[in-house]
């Protein structure tokens, strides 16, 4: 995917810079930070970057000063020239226009941004139909939460959010792996730009096992072999039988979870804050049954455990 980036620069001496460079993928410029904004041309789509200049006191220190500010970049978008504005879900009529942040989909089969704002997370894309907006069906959050699935050896990696801050160029670039998990809550597929709502919960009440364990809270920490399924650290309100503190996994083509108990004689390190990704390994294993891949304890496999299905 080629991107253009135009950028205007502060003065220098007596004279203005002006750059226009063009690379595969979001190039970095030279010069150290645009002053006063910049423009990515991603195929038909274009991100507009202005600086702004807002208030920072220093929050949560109050003793900073009151009258600090801080230089930021705010984004709007165009479509082949004319401005795009973004509805706001659930609320039919409504539309924004400015965002302080947009990612440009690096890996994506045709040109595509992601789009994090207060209001939700919209996935806008130019394809062979023209501009192509869609509300992801995310839960709601203040912030975005962004992980990538299989960033690192096919892993999770940490999350990361959108920061109101004044942005270069490259830092717009959104890339890493295939599978981003969005807001705990939709898995989109980068190379296709498909997405999956899943549900990070089992419903309180249900009749399914462990009904009520929830890892809305807590972001992914080992992705399955096929890349069909993620597991988490979750919680719930079991007593008796003990898994009030146990793993819950997605299955992502579905969207629906199950959970798998963490056995009582590996709580001490669920109370450590030590259950991660190597920790899901050593003391798990992913197996193929029927098609499916499912997450067992490894006393519960009948053949030695080796890594993988």
């Amino acid at each position: 995917m080629k991107t253009m980036i135009m950028a205007s620069w502060g003065w220098i001496g007596l004279g203005m810079l002006s750059a226009c460079l063009v690379a595969s993928g979001v190039a970095h410029s030279a010069a150290s930070r645009p002053e006063k904004g910049f423009q990515l041309d991603i195929g038909a789509l274009t991100v507009v970057a202005k600086r702004d200049r807002i208030s920072a006191p220093g929050f949560p220190d109050s003793t900073m000063n009151p009258f600090r500010k801080m230089d930021i970049h705010r984004f709007s978008l165009r479509h082949e020239g004319r401005p795009v504005s973004l509805s706001l879900p659930g609320r039919p009529g409504d539309a924004i226009s400015s965002f302080n942040m947009v990612y440009v989909l690096e890996d994506a089969p045709r040109p595509a941004l992601l789009v994090p704002s207060g209001v939700g997370v919209h996935l806008v894309e130019h394809s062979d139909h023209g501009l192509q907006v869609s509300a992801l069906p995310v839960m709601d959050r203040p912030v975005a939460q962004l992980q990538w699935l299989d960033a690192e050896a096919g892993q999770p990696v940490a999350e990361q959010s959108p920061r109101l801050a004044e942005h270069a160029p490259a830092s717009l670039t959104l890339q890493g792996g295939r599978w981003l998990l969005v807001n705990r809550s939709v898995v989109l597929d980068v190379r296709t730009l498909q997405y999956h709502a899943v549900r990070p919960w089992i419903p309180q009440g249900s009749d399914q096992p462990m009904a009520g364990l929830n890892a809305s809270t807590e972001p992914a920490l080992a992705l399955s072999p096929q890349g069909s399924q993620y597991a988490a650290l979750a919680s719930g309100a079991g007593t008796g039988d003990g898994w009030d503190r146990a793993l819950l996994v997605v299955d992502m083509p579905t969207g629906n979870p199950y959970g798998v108990p963490i056995p009582l004689q590996h709580r001490a390190d669920v109370d450590a804050g030590l259950v991660d990704g190597a920790w899901i390994l050593r003391h798990f294993a992913w197996r193929n049954r029927s098609g499916v891949e499912q997450l067992v304890h490894i006393d519960d496999v009948q053949a030695p455990h080796t890594p993988g299905i």
